[in-house]
């Protein structure tokens, strides 16, 4: 069974891959509401990096945006090797 006895990173996109202040506008969806610098999902390829080294982490989507958009649609904003995990 995938996942027994294997690591386990639980990953919330507000605050860990982007600046915790993101808004949603049902005409605009998903925007921020921080400084110009802060860009959504600006830290995709930061905690890939990191990741590299430890193929045998999984990743579960435990934040909102899964529950808002659907798994399948919130892990689109991941790169391809984070989704794969």
């Amino acid at each position: 069974m995938k996942g027994f006895r294997e690591h386990v990173l639980y990953l919330d996109f507000d605050g860990v891959l982007h600046h915790e202040r993101v808004l949603w506008h049902p005409k605009v969806g998903p925007y921020m509401s921080a400084p110009e610098r802060y860009k959504l999902f600006m830290h995709v390829n930061l905690l890939e990096e990191l990741l590299e080294p430890y193929p045998q982490i999984l990743i579960v989507l435990s934040t909102s945006w899964a529950k808002r958009y659907g798994v399948v649609h919130a892990a689109k904003n991941l790169s391809p090797s984070l989704r794969n995990r």
